[in-house]
């Protein structure tokens, strides 16, 4: 029935008069105060200025630091996106620049969105960073390489769109006219590039090239000859009218360069920028105050372009590796992967259950199903509940030095003693110093890099400290691999090359070692750092003070030594390694036959950091590091870093340095100043087998014991007298000479030559004639 009929009213007649919910309040867009929008778009424009602020830092070259906070955010930008982390600062900018522009919160969300998809799409199409990677991997699963790559392109049009308000088909329809048109003008530009090419070809054939061919006349050859001259006198003159009237600023190459070049980068740490040309042949002098010029970065070869990541290659390698490890009964999970330059590393958490040592004996097998040259297992990972895998990339990523000479870990390194080593698995550079490390054992097997890392050593150290500051003192009985460095005014010595003469000035290091301390003692100091420090601030006793220098001893081959001068070296070497640190002497000591007798025990004890290279056998890993894992590192550059005081060795890539920049390098530094030698060999003073036995203060003590036990044995000198074996057995040589005891032979022993009475009888006549005289 209706309403009407019923007698109720209509509806019309009651909601008359009345106004709607709608009616009474209109809806208005949203919106937000002009000065409020404007101030927090300006907040969020600063954040995005202060993120590209902190990645530019990190460049070659950068005259400004970020801090701490701007290293951590740069890192975590670079750790999220990669090589494309510029795109999120660049998108808070371009947030901030929206929000203080548009009024409509409508408007901003909406262009807001669109660059969230634009920078979503890039990561997603470049695999960068740990987004881009993940997202890749799970795109490349779910809809392949093509769909993904389609996905990724229909995203980053709608954002593209939804920034720039403009709808798609309209958005489509421009991009193919601005495409339209530059093909156009690309058309133009090749035509007037050949035309110039042509140009020029013909210039070069007709004006420089066919004259060459043709004889000149010997009145022009005259007078070419008198041009050239006139030139390179005028050069020269111009080179020391520079000098008289300020610093000079040494070439970054020993080369001639034009006028108008510029050197374009700063030195590694410290020190005067070098930027003009220098004239081949001619001696550099430093700048008239004094100082010394610090060797510039561009000494140095821009690093090559690293090797890509490739899509998916992570996950891939994750399943199969849990599938691999599930088909012999051990469960786990990888929780992260890291790719190094030469390996990456993948973090597997075991189940709950599962020993360690189960997981290490499936190396080869894990090997074998990833179809890698070899895997290294780490268990567990340092400060982690998980074991790291190592498995060698397919493509392999050189470190370069100048890499990690411009990081900020090298240049913020206050030491004088701080070496680059290289990069670990994670990408980060790995940086030493000498003064905590104490002394540094290298060793690897031939052509494992280990000759590199002693030229990155030396290099590093040349970049950073001047020949005031540290000394060298380079020891090379191969010939071959130290002898590039000869000249330098760091060196107090020549290169020594003669194993004979090593002993020799290893022993003037010893009574260097000595004088220092007497001179720490005689001012109340326990170490050169104190002294220098104390020093510099005027507060020592003596007046005319000056800083001792840090002296770093390369021993470039340990083996060759221990061959051929074992009692001269290993007694010095034991010696310096145990007492030398404190007066600022550092040893540095390389081999490539790691075995027993070539690194003892003594050696081994008293050189704490330790760097092994790829070798045979874990015999001579054991040998070098006190544990195995040596043998499976990859050579060229491949290490493992085991310094003082930490849990266990560091896989680093070495840095690498060419030949050619080495010799740059040493043309640099030589051409500043001439070397002061202040080390001498004093091998003819201590070889003597009377004179050593004679200036031992055992050597009456010594004879007294032999001679009443009838026994000559080195074994008994050690034991009653608590010695090593090199000084028992000298003391024995000395009493062979003396005429006491007879000659080696054999399994036999010594025989002894005099008695008791005799030898006090012999010291009673020497010293009443001694005393007459």
């Amino acid at each position: 029935m209706p309403a009407a009929s019923r007698g109720l009213p209509r509806e019309s007649s009651i909601n008359k008069g009345k106004k709607t919910a709608s009616q009474r309040h209109p809806v208005r867009k949203r919106s937000y105060p002009a000065h409020v929008m404007a101030v927090l778009g300006t907040f969020i424009v600063g954040l995005g200025a202060f993120g590209l602020a902190c990645l530019f830092s990190e460049l070659p070259g950068a005259r400004y630091d970020a801090g701490a906070v701007g290293e951590r955010v740069a890192a975590a930008l670079r750790g999220v996106a990669g090589e494309w982390a510029i795109i999120l600062p660049l998108v808070v900018v371009a947030t901030g620049v929206i929000v203080a522009v548009e009024r409509a919160a409508g408007a901003v969300a909406s262009r807001v969105a669109g660059l969230a998809c634009i920078a979503v799409a890039l990561l997603g199409l470049s695999g960068a960073g740990r987004v881009g990677m993940r997202m890749a991997a799970w795109l490349s699963w779910a809809v392949g390489k093509a769909g993904s790559a389609v996905l990724c392109a229909v995203i980053l049009l709608a954002g593209v769109s939804l920034v720039a308000d403009v709808p798609v088909p309209r958005l489509l329809t421009g991009m193919a006219r601005v495409v339209a048109r530059g093909g156009r003008w690309g058309a133009r530009g090749l035509v007037m590039v050949s035309k110039t090419l042509l140009r020029a070809v013909s210039f070069v054939a007709t004006r420089i090239l066919l004259p060459l061919f043709e004889e000149p006349e010997p009145a022009a050859v005259a007078e070419e000859d008198q041009h050239r001259v006139a030139h390179q006198t005028s050069v020269r003159a111009e080179a020391t009218e520079a000098r008289s009237e300020g610093p000079v600023r040494p070439a970054a190459r020993p080369r001639i360069r034009s006028s108008g070049s510029k050197d374009e980068a700063a030195p590694a740490h410290g020190g005067t920028v070098a930027g003009e040309a220098v004239l081949p042949g001619k001696k550099l002098e430093p700048p008239r105050d004094g100082g010394y010029v610090l060797p510039p970065i561009t000494l140095l070869g821009y690093p090559a372009r690293p090797a890509k990541w490739k899509q998916g290659e992570a996950p891939d390698h994750s399943k199969l590796l849990e599938e691999t490890l599930a088909s012999f009964g051990v469960k786990g999970r990888v929780t992260q992967v890291d790719r190094g330059p030469v390996v990456t590393r993948y973090e597997l958490a075991p189940a709950p259950g599962i020993k360690v040592s189960k997981i290490m004996s499936l190396t080869d097998d894990i090997a074998l199903a990833l179809a890698a040259s070899g895997v290294r297992l780490e268990a567990p990972i340092p400060g982690k509940s998980a074991i790291g895998i190592e498995v060698p990339n397919p493509e392999i990523s050189f470190v370069y030095l100048r890499e990690v000479l411009q990081s900020s870990e090298f240049q913020r390194h206050k030491s004088k003693l701080a070496i680059a080593l290289g990069k670990d698995i994670a990408g980060k550079p790995v940086v030493g110093d000498l003064e905590n490390m104490l002394h540094l054992l290298v060793a690897g097997a031939t052509g494992s890099g280990k000759s590199v890392c002693l030229n990155a050593l030396i290099a590093s150290i040349l970049f950073k400290a001047t020949p005031e500051e540290v000394k060298l003192l380079m020891i090379d009985p191969k010939r071959v691999e130290l002898t590039t460095y000869d000249g330098i005014p760091h060196l107090l010595a020549p290169v020594v090359t003669d194993t004979r003469e090593a002993g020799g000035y290893l022993r003037w290091v010893a009574q260097e070692m000595d004088n220092r301390y007497r001179l720490l003692g005689a001012n109340g100091v326990r170490n050169i750092e104190r002294y220098n420090s104390l020093c510099k601030s005027g507060k020592l006793r003596d007046a005319e003070a000056r800083p001792l220098p840090y002296i770093v001893v390369i021993i470039d081959e340990l083996g060759d030594l221990m061959m051929v001068a074992q009692k001269d070296v290993e007694d010095v070497v034991s010696q310096l390694a145990f007492m030398a640190r404190a007066a600022g002497i550092h040893l540095v000591l390389a081999t490539q036959r790691p075995s027993a007798d070539v690194v003892t025990g003594i050696i081994k004890m008293n050189i704490p950091s330790r760097i092994a290279f790829a070798v045979p056998s874990q015999v001579d890993s054991r040998v070098i590091l006190d544990t195995g894992g040596a043998e499976r590192l990859l050579g060229k550059g491949d290490m493992l870093f085991f310094p003082v005081g930490a849990p266990k060795p560091i896989r680093v890539q070495g840095a690498y340095v060419s030949d050619s920049e080495i010799e740059a390098i040493v043309d640099f530094v030589r051409a500043q100043a001439e070397p002061t030698y202040v080390a001498e060999s004093v091998t003819r003073e201590t070889t003597d087998g009377e004179s050593l036995g004679e200036e031992d203060p055992l050597f009456e003590d010594a004879v007294r014991l032999i001679l009443e036990t009838e026994e000559a044995s080195i074994s008994k000198l050690q034991r009653r007298f608590r010695i090593g074996y090199t000084r028992a057995a000298r003391l024995i040589d000395a009493m062979e000479s003396r005429g006491l005891v007879g000659p080696y032979e054999g399994s036999k022993p010594r025989k002894v030559l005099t008695t008791l009475e005799r030898w006090d009888a012999t010291r009673a006549k020497a010293r009443d004639s001694s005393r007459d005289s």
